[in-house]
């Protein structure tokens, strides 16, 4: 199986980054993927250097069906905040407008996620 590999450097300050109002193409359905997990992403000082990497699955109306976390932080509470900030952050009717085709490779996600 391909994923859509994502990473989030998260930063406790403003993030500078806005979020992408279309989803044209891949890379800017990840950027929009990003800034959306982020947003409700809940994190404190205690997380910061910790990282948990997770693969969710959308179906064909963005909603996520499977969720598993590959790879723990160690920190069930911080783990399950990473996971809860994904299930706010879907169902996303702008990811339909990419191409079948292009949607195929962004409904596989692996995501790291890394407080700094």
């Amino acid at each position: 199986m391909k994923y859509l590999y994502a990473f989030l450097p998260l930063l406790l300050a403003s993030c500078s980054s806005q979020d992408v109002k279309q989803c044209v193409d891949i890379q800017s359905c990840g950027a929009h993927i990003h800034n959306n997990i982020q947003s409700h992403l809940v994190i404190s000082n205690a997380d910061i250097g910790k990282t948990v990497t997770l693969r969710f699955l959308l179906n064909d109306d963005t909603e996520i069906i499977k969720t598993e976390i590959i790879e723990s932080s160690g920190d069930e509470r911080f783990d399950y905040s990473v996971i809860n900030a994904v299930n706010k952050s879907f169902p996303d009717e702008q990811l339909l407008e990419l191409s079948s085709a292009d949607y195929e490779k962004v409904r596989k996600v692996k995501l790291t996620v890394s407080p700094r």
